[in-house]
């Protein structure tokens, strides 16, 4: 549920920033930012899984 609620909260952020134009200040692009969280998130998730 903390992986859910990081997700959300990350993709919601993200969002945020691209439609107030916000994200320029950083010089960097949501898509971007989001897919890099989403192949760390599977990293992890696969990392932590138990041994089948």
């Amino acid at each position: 549920m903390r992986e859910n609620t990081a997700l959300f909260a990350d993709g919601v952020g993200l969002l945020q920033l691209q439609h107030t134009g916000r994200i320029r200040m950083f010089g960097q692009h949501a898509s971007l930012l989001f897919e890099a969280y989403v192949i760390g998130l599977v990293e992890r998730l696969q990392r932590d899984a138990p041994p089948a």
